[in-house]
């Protein structure tokens, strides 16, 4: 043994085990303390467990890149939509309205002048379906504040630019983003119906939910119309058609001269 190493310095192991004496100089065995080395894996095991997580990379990856693809989309649409309502405000809207100011002077020239009078007539309603169209091109944004307040938009857009009364009644509710949507939409091709060809001035518009469902109504006071005759326009089509992608039911309750009334009833989970 080397000079000034005692045994009593020296901690012998057997077989894995340290030993140390107790009080009374009896060796004693204690369990080593460190954990036993970790399994190696195999290359096929390691292999396995990472081709068990690519196909749900792959599926976050893929529902990643879809949703990017529906939000570039969706901001290329509301810029195309907007730039085509810049442009009908900048042209159009400004002939008609330099048009209506003509014949209005010819009328208060010759105030028999009939014809006249009719191209007032006409240059005043173009003049409001156009400014209706525009309305519906510069849609209100959910970004951020709800349906209620994009509703409430909606209406006092039509208020403002087109002078219709709107009385509404919105409750503050929560859907998913689809029915949003759908109800943004149908509520501004009902108010866009009511105005250019039931002639509306004045309208009410409300929402509420209640018994898992949420319901929208729209009524107008306009000229009414027959639900059940063929119509050559496509908002009624469309309105029915949101109403069906998210599951919902639509009614109509309309009679020539009796105004008319949508009721849009969508489940909410």
């Amino acid at each position: 043994m080397p000079a000034g190493l005692s045994c009593a310095a020296r901690r012998p192991l057997v077989r894995g085990r340290a030993l140390f004496r107790a009080a009374d100089g009896a060796p004693r065995a204690a369990a080593a303390a460190a954990s036993p080395p970790p399994r190696p894996v195999s290359g096929r095991e390691g292999a396995g467990r990472r081709g068990a997580t690519f196909p749900a990379m792959t599926r976050q990856l893929g529902s990643a890149l879809a949703a990017e693809r529906q939000r570039a989309t969706g901001d290329a649409r509301a810029a195309e939509r907007d730039r085509i309502a810049r442009e009908i405000h900048d042209a159009i809207s400004q002939h008609l309205f330099g048009l209506r100011m003509i014949a209005a002077g010819m009328r208060r020239a010759d105030p028999g002048n009939q014809q006249a009078q009719a191209i007032e007539r006409i240059s005043e309603e173009a003049l409001r379906d156009m400014q209706a169209l525009l309305i519906e091109l510069r849609p209100a944004s959910l970004d951020g504040a709800g349906l209620a307040p994009a509703l409430q938009e909606i209406c006092a857009a039509y208020h403002d630019r087109l002078g219709v009364t709107v009385d509404t009644s919105l409750d503050d509710v929560t859907v998913p983003a689809p029915v949003e949507h759908a109800l943004l939409r149908i509520t501004q091709e009902a108010c866009t119906n009511a105005v250019r060809h039931g002639n509306a001035r004045r309208l009410a518009v409300s929402m509420t939910c209640q018994d898992g469902h949420v319901e929208l109504a729209v009524r107008d006071t306009g000229t009414g119309f027959d639900p059940a005759a063929p119509h050559a326009g496509s908002g009624l089509a469309h309105i029915r058609d949101r109403v069906a992608e998210v599951g919902g039911t639509v009614d109509i309750d309309s009679a020539p001269g009796h105004g008319a009334a949508l009721t849009v009833r969508v489940p909410v989970p």
